[in-house]
């Protein structure tokens, strides 16, 4: 079983970083064994010459410079309260970089994000592997030591996925808040009844911000259900009021929104 893993775990490394050298370097192996291991598993690989652009592209990133703004979380407005909403629930910290991996057809959340932070890096697009296929995707990376103290605060750190809870965000800027939340982590679906859901790894997150919605807004008290075979739980609004109140909540003096989810909510 052991190999097995090990195997799994070569190919998600070369799948996160395709240069057969450093997969090897990273375990130990001969290149040879991993180029063995991704076509006995059908990976597609690299040519060398593209091996070769890859690694270039990669040296020149690792010893260039980047600007942004360094003190872009410092104090909460509009747009930095919709990125935290959308980092805490889509967002991720590996050493000192923040990562945004979106799927292609949600760019424009990076191309306004890079903007408003004024990074002068550049968004990757990439293929991603998702249930052996393979689907187009966008991502942005920056290092910041600064961003990640002031991000603490917000509940945004390495490995957030299980213990996250809801940060303490005043009411002029929970809504921008809560459709960045939204827009990463949750859905609504149905016609004539609609159902908006927020589904999260934190059960603590989730009842924390039921108790807001419900003390502040109004809206019904609710219980967080684990879901099955999953690590994930959901906490789910069927009334119409509710999802209207939330409606409302989220799109008032909107800044930045992802349009195909907005474009779900019926009769609003």
């Amino acid at each position: 079983d052991n190999m097995k893993v090990s195997e799994q775990r070569i190919i998600k490394s070369y799948e996160e970083l395709p240069l057969m050298s450093k997969v090897a370097q990273k375990y130990g192996i001969a290149p040879k064994t991993v180029k063995n291991i991704l076509d006995k598993n059908g990976i597609e690989r690299l040519s060398k010459a593209e091996a070769s652009a890859y690694k270039n592209k990669l040296y020149r990133e690792l010893y260039r410079t980047y600007s942004f703004d360094k003190n872009y979380f410092k104090k909460l407005n509009k747009n930095n309260a919709y990125i935290i909403g959308f980092l805490l629930a889509d967002g991720s910290v590996v050493g000192n970089r923040l990562k945004l991996h979106l799927q292609r057809q949600d760019r424009d959340l990076l191309v306004w994000f890079k903007e408003d932070c004024q990074y002068t890096g550049n968004i990757y697009d990439n293929k991603a592997k998702c249930n052996n296929k393979y689907h187009p995707t966008s991502a942005l990376t920056i290092s910041c030591y600064e961003w990640l103290e002031d991000l603490e605060n917000y509940s945004i750190y390495p490995n957030k996925t299980l213990t996250g809870f809801l940060p303490d965000i005043p009411s002029n800027s929970f809504g921008h808040f809560l459709r960045g939340f939204f827009d990463g982590d949750g859905t609504i679906t149905g016609q004539k009844h609609q159902t908006l859901k927020f589904i999260d790894g934190s059960p603590r997150l989730l009842s924390e911000l039921s108790d807001r919605l419900h003390n502040e807004y109004g809206l019904t008290e609710r219980r967080i259900y684990h879901r099955k075979n999953s690590q994930t739980h959901t906490l789910e609004y069927g009334k119409h009021s509710d999802v209207t109140k939330l409606y409302n909540l989220m799109y008032q003096d909107v800044s930045f929104y992802l349009k195909r989810k907005k474009d779900k909510f019926i009769n609003m």
